[in-house]
């Protein structure tokens, strides 16, 4: 990497045999241990503590590198959750390495495995996990652990009040409620009346659309 006035350039995998091309960045993390993880449209980088370089961690059995990672997000649990255009997958660093589990969840309220685009993660004060899609639902996910990652779940959608078609932000406030931000408005999941409430620009927002 190059310094300059302070601040250091780190190149992602650079020109190695399984030099890959990272250019966009879609979400950091850096984690307790001074360990950086990126999420790029090239896959799941990690640069240890001390280290000038990322190294590839592989998410699917094939070896792919063109896994888009949207979202990095570690739970109350130790757990990584990782968000990617092909669905949900959990990690967690054990001795020697890190151990890696896909999580079946779908989009469709009935039994599926279609793939669905996992944009944002947010945990609740129960521990449960909770997703935001490109597919236009909200997933809710009882978090048991990362051995048992096949695992129940519970989908919500416009039939339930979910307002947009992609949800690009989620967070959990005080109150235990979920906020989603969608490109038709901000939305609130009251936990105690388990009901979505929308807001939208005539409600003072500043617009309907968000992007983050």
């Amino acid at each position: 990497g190059n310094s300059k006035g302070g601040s250091k350039n780190i190149v992602i995998n650079p020109n190695g045999s399984d030099s890959v091309s990272a250019n966009v960045i879609n979400d950091i993390y850096c984690d307790s241990s001074g360990d950086v993880w990126a999420g790029t449209d090239a896959g799941l980088f990690r640069k240890n503590a001390g280290e000038s370089r990322f190294s590839s961690l592989q998410l699917l059995n094939s070896g792919s590198t063109d896994l888009s990672v949207h979202k990095i997000f570690k739970d109350s649990r130790g757990i990584y959750w990782i968000g990617t255009v092909k669905g949900l997958f959990a990690l967690r660093r054990e001795t020697g390495g890190v151990r890696i589990k896909s999580v079946p969840v779908s989009h469709k309220k009935k039994n599926s495995h279609q793939e669905i685009a996992v944009i944002c993660i947010t945990e609740d004060l129960s521990g449960n996990i909770w997703l935001g899609t490109q597919n236009g639902c909200i997933i809710k996910l009882k978090n048991k652990g990362i051995q048992n990652v096949h695992t129940e779940y519970t989908v919500f959608d416009s039939d339930d009040g979910v307002p947009g078609s992609i949800i690009y932000g989620i967070l959990t406030d005080n109150n235990g409620n979920i906020w989603c931000s969608t490109n038709n408005g901000l939305s609130k999941y009251d936990i105690q009346n388990k009901k979505f409430l929308n807001y939208y620009a005539e409600d003072g927002i500043q617009s309907n659309q968000f992007f983050y």
